[in-house]
């Protein structure tokens, strides 16, 4: 499940990552405490004061590794 996995980054070692929604936005997690994770909803903070609320169904990917070059 979405979530769950969502859960195990934020816990631990973090690294940032990118969420990817169904309507196409992207939204960067840079750090734990700028995401909440619940039952049925996940809520970023985005751009220092700006609050966003996602039902996890549309979420499309997540993105990990950000900035690291393939090798």
């Amino acid at each position: 499940m979405i979530i769950d996995r969502i859960r195990e980054k934020i816990r631990g070692d973090f690294k940032p990552f990118m969420l990817t929604l169904s309507d196409g936005r992207s939204f960067l997690v840079p750090h734990p405490e700028h995401i909440a994770v619940g039952a049925k909803v996940l809520v970023l903070i985005v751009g220092g004061d700006r609050v966003i609320t996602i039902a996890p169904n549309h979420i499309t990917s997540i993105e990990e590794n950000l900035g690291r070059k393939p090798r």
